[in-house]
């Protein structure tokens, strides 16, 4: 293959950079920083159950064990709660199940809510009227007070959390995506497909959703890092993932009766993947919103 040559200097071209390496250049070091720490979280949450120990295992001669102790199953790195449970396993397996319901309840409501946002602002009229009296229906009330009623009226479980959340996020893909349609449906795009015959399922799919796809991805950032609050909020009202199975949240509700008999680890470990992961992915969506952008991005230069 031939390599192009620069005329002016009779000198082989650089290759041009990769979009990766242009996108990697004008990220900060925060942000790479936070790109990394979620990268950690989910490698961990993925591969951890499968070298960590069973996080339901107890070992009553080891109970609230520091960390670093050794125990009769070993060290324990981060410790051991009250009945002798490996810290470290529980919060694997915990992260694990917080991210999958996290993950599962954004992408149903990010689904159904972008659906209904691009159907209401491209039809308009009637329809358009009425989804956007049930998105103000469900805005009038308060989303912790929605979530909490429903949580503790249906039967706890990893599907009722899911769908639980879910409702709380719907809202909000629904407003941006009609809004972007709203301002979409009119430009030469859309009405030269519409001129050449095109469906109005295909216009949608092909030409508008592309067009709003920047927008969807910076409000799935910042909606997953609310979801994981309320996810480990409901699981520290003990209105989440019932037990045996650990969620962060049931971590911190169970090991705060222990904080003032100095068994800090309880709370600590938990917290701070909690705080990690939701300080990290709003660092990466609010560097994404500039990105996309132009005025904002103006503004932090």
């Amino acid at each position: 293959m031939a390599i192009l040559s620069d005329p002016r200097t009779d000198q082989p071209a650089k290759p041009q950079p990769t979009a990766l390496r242009r996108l990697l250049s004008r990220c900060p070091p925060s942000v790479l920083a936070a790109f990394v720490a979620v990268a950690l979280v989910v490698a961990v949450a993925a591969f951890g159950p499968l070298l960590a120990r069973d996080p339901t295992a107890q070992d009553l001669l080891s109970v609230l064990k520091p960390p670093l102790t050794q125990g009769n199953a070993g060290t324990y790195l981060l410790g051991t709660d009250q009945l002798g449970r490996d810290l470290l396993a529980r919060l694997v397996s915990g992260m694990r199940t917080s991210l999958l319901i996290t993950f599962f309840a954004v992408l149903t409501g990010g689904v159904i809510g972008t659906a209904i946002g691009l159907a209401s602002g491209y039809l308009g009229g009637r329809v358009d009227n009425l989804l956007m009296r049930v998105v103000d229906i469900q805005l009038a009330v308060p989303g912790v007070l929605l979530v909490l009623t429903l949580a503790a009226v249906l039967r706890p479980g990893v599907g009722t959390t899911i769908c639980v959340l879910s409702l709380i996020v719907w809202v909000v893909y629904a407003r941006v995506a009609r809004a972007q349609v709203l301002s979409l449906r009119e430009t030469d795009l859309v009405m030269a497909a519409r001129a050449t015959g095109c469906s109005d399922a295909r216009i949608l799919l092909y030409h508008v959703l592309p067009n709003i796809a920047g927008s969807i991805w910076v409000i799935t950032t910042l909606e997953f890092a609310h979801v994981m609050i309320a996810e480990a909020a409901l699981g520290y009202l003990g209105l989440g993932v019932p037990p045996p199975a650990p969620t962060l949240g049931a971590m911190i509700s169970e090991g705060q009766r222990y904080l003032q008999l100095g068994k800090w680890w309880l709370v600590v470990m938990p917290g701070f993947v909690v705080s990690l992961t939701i300080i990290s992915i709003n660092a990466i969506g609010n560097w994404l919103r500039d990105m996309l952008d132009p005025r904002s991005r103006g503004r932090s230069g």
